[in-house]
């Protein structure tokens, strides 16, 4: 697993994708989230929320 990788170059390069991809979506995205209206925008946040703790 990424998150457990030897080499912090690969930890980090990989947690700056996921913050790319965090950029990248639309703030509509983002709302529905937040009104509790997307859960499969929801899995996908917690899911880049739970890794990128494991990796910091």
């Amino acid at each position: 697993e990424i998150s457990n990788h030897l080499e912090a170059y690969v930890r980090r390069s990989s947690l700056f994708s996921a913050s790319r991809i965090l950029i990248a979506l639309h703030p509509s995205f983002i709302a529905k989230y937040l009104s509790g209206g997307d859960a499969e925008i929801a899995k996908g946040l917690e899911w880049i929320h739970t890794w990128a703790l494991r990796v910091a």
